[in-house]
């Protein structure tokens, strides 16, 4: 599994220079790299949709990305993956947790607060990218102390690549832990 990440700089850099299609681009030739695989430029263009917007390559890796403020991530994986990433921001959560998680997960945020909304909120949205559904498909409790949950055949990873920054994967497969990821700024 493999996770490219970019952090753009407002201060010194053109945001139009950095639009997510090219940093996806990037990351593609990089992974490319990594595995030894050849990618001629029209295939990685030929980037398909489900009904959902999620992006896929016809007889390619799995993908999913991510992207919050001036954070952009991809992680790539043989198995089919999702991935979100959050900077914590203030809000409605409360009302925007009514709208999408369980009653179980709301009481969760409603006892332990901002950090368990935006735990929740990680590991369901990287959930519902590997099924290739939206923030608004139901599911079950994703809360766990530990930094995992297992749910329909998919494992979700509570993970830390950049400091606080909330960030889960959705891996299917039943997996203790996560074996052999490497993390990549770009």
């Amino acid at each position: 599994m493999h996770l490219f990440y970019f952090i753009r700089d407002e201060k010194r850099e053109n945001h139009k220079k950095y639009s997510s299609r090219k940093l996806l681009y990037k990351a593609i030739d990089k992974y490319c790299k990594v595995i030894c695989e050849d990618i001629s430029d029209k295939r990685k263009r030929d980037i398909k949709l489900n009904k959902n917007g999620k992006p896929y390559i016809d007889d390619f890796a799995n993908f999913s990305i991510s992207h919050t403020e001036n954070i952009w991530a991809v992680i790539f994986s043989k198995k089919i993956c999702g991935l979100d990433i959050q900077v914590p921001r203030n809000g409605k959560l409360k009302k925007m947790g009514e709208k999408i998680f369980s009653e179980q997960d709301n009481l969760i945020i409603k006892k332990k607060g901002e950090s368990a909304f935006f735990k929740l909120w990680t590991r369901k949205e990287a959930y519902v990218k590997a099924l290739g559904e939206t923030i608004f498909t139901e599911v079950p409790s994703l809360w766990t102390e530990d930094n995992k949950v297992y749910l329909d055949g998919y494992t979700i990873f509570d993970i830390n690549f950049i400091e606080g920054i909330y960030s889960a994967i959705s891996i299917e497969g039943i997996l203790e832990e996560i074996k052999d990821i490497n993390i990549t700024r770009i």
